[in-house]
C-alpha cells in the first residue's frame, strides 16, 4: 500500500491510500507553522478553542450530534512537533459507505464540519467568545502544571529543556505558562487566520473512496483555501553537539526517573537510507524486550523498572527513560552507558542483530493492519514531500550491517541527563 499523491489546488496537496481492507477510513488535514516559543502556547490553546463549536454547530453538544448523525463519525484536533515545525491536525475516523444502508454520505458530512472548524469556528463580535478562551487558558494551565504529577513524563520534558537548550525557540515549562498567560481573544482570533492563511493544506486519506472523488468533494468544501505567502516546511535538522549539561532534582516520590539525551547526527532523507543505521541500533540497544537496556540492564543486573530507548529522525536524537530506585543511580548511568560504548566496540552478537531486525520488520509488516498505522507511517513522510514507502524501510533496514552500526554509535554524543531523585522511603511504584 502506498500513496497516490494528487494536487488539488496550489494551497492543498492529496496523498490517498485507497484500499477495501477497513469496514473504517481515517482522513488527517494538516497545517503548519514554524517551531516556536509563542506558536507552541497559541497552538495548544486553538486546539481546545476549535473543539468548542462552530457557526453552523455553536456548542460541544450540537457538534457531538451532528458527529452521532455521521455514524459516530469522529472529530480530533491536536497539535505535535515535527523536527523543527510545528503541526495542527484535524483527524476523522469515518465507516466505509459498504457499512451505511441508508446511504447516508459521511465523507461529505465530516468534509463540511472541518470546512466549519477551519473557515467558521464559534465567534462573537468577530472573536473567540471570550469566555471560552478564558476557560481553556485555564484548562491548558492546569495540564502543563499536571505535568508534574507524572514524574516520567516531567523528567522527558525537561531532558527535552536541556537537549534543546541552545535553540531559543524551544520553550521551558515556565516559558509556556508565562506566554498563555498573555494570549487574549484578538491575538488567539488573529493567530487562527495566520495559521490557516499561511500554511498549505496537506490532505492524507486510508479507505475505500477514490482520490478523485474526495479531491472533488474538497475543492467543494475547501474552496474558502486561499493563502498567501506559504511557509514552507523545514527539512529534518539533526541537533548539533554541545557541552554535557546534567541536572538532578528532588520530588516527593519514591521511584527516581533517569532520562538521558543523545546526539545521533543522523536524520531522515528521501535520498539517503542511512538513518535506519541509528534505527537498527536504536533497536538493539533499548528499542524493544529483546534489546540490550532491557535484557541486561533491567533483568540481569536488576538496576532499574523499565529502560528504554527512542530515536527521533527529525532531529537526529536519541533518549533512555529508566525508573530506578536512588541507591542504583550512578550504578544505573554507568550500566546504560557501558551498552552502547559496546555496541561501538562492535560486540553485537548475530542473535542480537537479528533479533532486533526482526522486531522492526515485524512493526513494518503489521502497518498496514491498521488505517492509523498508515497515516503515522506516511504522513510525516508526507509532510515532507519524501517517497518512502514500506518496502524502501524494510530494505533499508535489512542493508544495516554490524560495521555500519557501531560506527554509529562511537559517534553519538552523550549530551545530556536529567534525574529525577525521590525523596521518600521504600520500594518504588512500577511502571513500564
Amino acid at each position: 500500500m502506498t500513496p497516490n499523491r494528487l494536487a488539488v489546488a496550489d494551497n492543498i496537496t492529496l496523498s490517498t491510500i485507497q484500499t477495501d481492507k477497513f469496514k473504517s477510513g481515517l482522513i488527517t488535514f494538516t497545517v503548519s507553522q514554524p517551531y516556536t516559543k509563542e506558536n507552541i502556547a497559541y497552538n495548544m490553546l486553538l486546539t481546545s478553542v476549535l473543539k468548542r463549536g462552530t457557526e453552523k454547530y455553536p456548542s460541544i453538544s450540537e457538534l457531538n450530534r451532528r458527529l452521532d448523525e455521521l455514524y459516530s463519525s469522529s472529530l480530533d484536533i491536536r497539535s505535535a512537533r515535527i523536527g523543527k515545525n510545528l503541526t495542527l491536525t484535524i483527524s476523522s475516523d469515518i465507516l466505509d459507505s459498504r457499512y451505511i444502508p441508508d446511504g447516508t454520505d459521511i465523507l461529505d458530512g465530516v468534509l463540511e464540519l472541518v470546512g466549519q472548524t477551519v473557515f467558521y469556528p464559534k465567534l462573537d463580535g468577530g472573536y473567540f467568545p471570550e469566555n471560552i478562551v478564558a476557560q481553556e487558558k485555564r484548562f491548558l494551565a492546569d495540564s502543563i502544571n499536571a505535568i508534574v504529577n507524572n514524574t516520567k513524563s516531567y523528567a522527558s520534558t525537561r531532558l527535552g529543556e536541556l537537549m534543546f537548550s541552545a535553540d531559543s525557540e524551544f520553550p521551558t515549562i515556565e516559558e509556556l505558562k508565562a506566554i498563555i498567560a498573555t494570549i487574549n481573544k484578538e491575538k488567539l482570533t488573529e493567530y487562527h487566520r495566520s495559521a490557516f492563511g499561511h500554511s498549505q493544506l496537506k490532505v492524507f486519506y486510508v479507505g475505500g473512496i477514490s482520490g478523485d472523488e474526495l479531491s472533488d468533494k474538497l475543492k467543494k468544501h475547501f474552496s474558502p483555501w486561499v493563502v498567501a505567502n506559504i511557509k514552507q516546511a523545514i527539512p529534518p535538522y539533526a541537533e548539533p553537539i554541545r557541552q554535557y549539561k546534567a541536572v538532578t532534582e528532588q520530588m516527593p516520590v519514591s521511584q527516581g526517573k533517569l532520562a538521558m539525551g543523545f546526539k545521533v547526527g543522523v536524520t531522515a532523507s528521501d535520498t539517503d537510507l542511512s538513518h535506519y543505521t541509528a534505527v537498527v541500533l536504536n533497536e538493539l540497544f533499548g528499542g524493544s524486550a529483546a534489546s540490550k537496556l532491557f535484557l541486561n540492564v533491567r533483568e540481569k543486573l536488576s538496576l532499574c523498572y523499565y529502560c528504554s530507548s527512542s530515536y527521533d529522525r527529525y532531529t537526529g536524537t536519541m533518549t533512555v527513560s529508566s525508573g530506578i530506585e536512588n541507591k542504583n543511580r550512578h550504578i544505573a548511568e554507568r550500566a546504560i552507558l557501558a551498552e552502547l560504548e559496546d555496541i561501538g566496540k562492535g560486540k553485537i552478537s548475530d542473535v542480537e542483530l537479528n533479533a532486533a531486525k526482526a522486531s522492526l520488520l515485524n512493526g513494518y509488516r503489521q502497518l498496514t493492519d491498521s488505517p492509523y498505522d498508515l497515516q503515522g507511517f506516511y504522513g510525516n513522510r508526507e509532510y515532507f514531500g519524501f517517497t518512502e514507502d514500506i518496502e524502501t524501510a524494510k530494505s533499508g533496514i535489512m542493508a544495516v550491517g554490524k560495521d555500519d552500526i557501531s560506527r554509529l554509535a562511537k559517534a553519538i554524543a552523550n549530551d545530556s541527563l536529567f534525574y529525577v531523585e525521590g525523596t521518600l522511603d521504600g520500594e518504588g511504584e512500577y511502571e513500564e
